[in-house]
């Protein structure tokens, strides 16, 4: 028979007779979309047309386990020293012990954001979920409810603070470094529409509330050692009640993830992720092979060297790595043995927060690098070195990413060009 009207087949059924196939029955058929693999969790082989040897989707693994229950690649090692902080599949913010990859979401729409990769940072605010404590001097008219409401880690913690009037303050005064950036971050939640006004060491900023948890962020350069985190209603703000958790003052050019006190600073240690030993071995190619990464940068803008995926001997001297080019926020490919270059190459504008996906083949003499499926730039000069280690969102503990990494990949062959251009688009 000859179909007559147009028709979708499902699943396994069976069709009886003849069926006439409309469109160009000459045409190729085309490997599936990265957008399409990407939202149903499928393999990058079903673009590539060729299986990776690696393949991490940090962005299809659900609170530490991955969709199909699998636990996070025991081939993987995770190195970090004491605990630190997500946001799970809940929304909730979770502490994760020591060496435990974080896997986090977006607070609001519980998007799985990857794998959360950053440097160490100290969070000098002490008694960060205390306000009622006599590290939070406040003046007359302020009184403070400690544990009064749910906080953003689902336990009662959250303190609620009353300002009686306009002109009234609570605030933590901290010794700092004259001229250096401090990142002053907070979480509140208040009446939707009112305002409040924060204090980084003399940077203000007054902000409006949105009626659920957000968390406030003020970067401040100050002019004296004499540092501080406030928030008052001065500035024209009149009487408000609201409530406070999660005090972190850092030291920084961007905020990273909560980092709780008590009665002194705390430190969380850099995320290091690796594969070495036999697992390497078993898994890259010396002298040939193709790196990708799908990624959004957290930190600042024109960062240098924040490495995301590569073959390294755990050191600067011998690589080929992708990572943040630094200048007008590039993605860039780097091909270096015995400390000398013969690849470096910077793509783009990428913006911290803007998702990108990036990806660099090499071999003896060609090598081809591209992100967002722009054309490639091709080398004909290539020195591969060769390595003992794939460092992902590091280089042997240096150079943190400071991103969420949602998959990263690597094939043991040097892939067309117009398969890296597909695999990015």
């Amino acid at each position: 028979m000859t179909a007559q009207t147009a028709a979708t087949i499902h699943g396994n059924a069976v069709v009886n007779g003849s069926v006439t196939l409309g469109g160009d029955p000459t045409a190729p058929l085309e490997a599936a979309t990265k957008q399409y693999v990407d939202n149903n969790g499928g393999s990058l082989a079903g673009i590539a047309g060729v299986t990776p040897t690696l393949e991490l989707n940090f962005a299809g693994i659900r609170d530490g386990v991955q969709s199909d229950n699998q636990t996070f690649p025991s081939t993987v090692t995770v190195t970090r020293a004491g605990t630190a902080t997500r946001v799970n599949g809940l929304g909730l913010v979770e502490s994760v012990a020591a060496n435990t990859p974080r896997i986090d979401h977006d607070p609001a729409t519980l998007e799985n954001r990857g794998l959360l990769i950053e440097e160490a940072r100290t969070n000098i605010a002490l008694r960060s979920e205390a306000f009622d404590n006599t590290v939070w001097p406040r003046t007359a008219g302020v009184t403070v409810t400690p544990n009064d409401a749910i906080a953003p880690d689902g336990t009662q913690t959250a303190d609620r603070i009353d300002f009686a009037a306009a002109d009234q303050i609570i605030a933590q005064n901290i010794t700092v470094t004259v001229g250096v950036t401090y990142q002053a971050s907070i979480w509140i939640k208040g009446t939707a529409g009112e305002t409040i006004l924060v204090d980084n060491s003399g940077t203000l900023e007054t902000f409006t509330l949105t009626g659920v948890w957000q968390r406030l962020v003020l970067a401040g350069t100050p002019g004296s050692t004499s540092g501080n985190l406030s928030i008052s209603t001065f500035g024209g703000v009149t009487a408000r009640s609201v409530l406070l958790w999660g005090a972190q003052f850092e030291e920084g050019a961007f905020v990273t993830s909560y980092i709780p006190t008590a009665a002194s600073a705390v430190t969380r240690a850099t995320d290091v992720v690796r594969i070495s030993g036999t697992p390497f071995a078993d898994t890259y190619r010396q002298g040939v092979g193709t790196f990708f990464v799908d990624a959004a940068k957290i930190g600042a803008a024109d960062e240098t060297f924040d490495h995301f995926i590569g073959a390294t001997t755990g050191d600067f001297n011998n690589e080929v790595s992708l990572f943040y080019g630094g200048t007008n926020n590039t993605i860039a490919f780097l091909v270096r043995k015995a400390a000398v270059a013969s690849v470096s190459s910077t793509r783009g504008n990428v913006p911290p927060g803007v998702r990108f996906t990036a990806i660099g083949a090499f071999a003896e003499n060609d090598a081809a690098f591209t992100i967002n499926g722009l054309p490639v730039f091709t080398f004909t000069t290539v020195d591969v070195p060769d390595t003992t280690q794939l460092d992902i969102g590091n280089i042997g503990g240096i150079a943190p990413a400071n991103a969420h990494l949602k998959r990263v990949a690597y094939w043991p062959r040097r892939l067309p060009d117009s398969t890296l251009e597909a695999v990015t688009a």
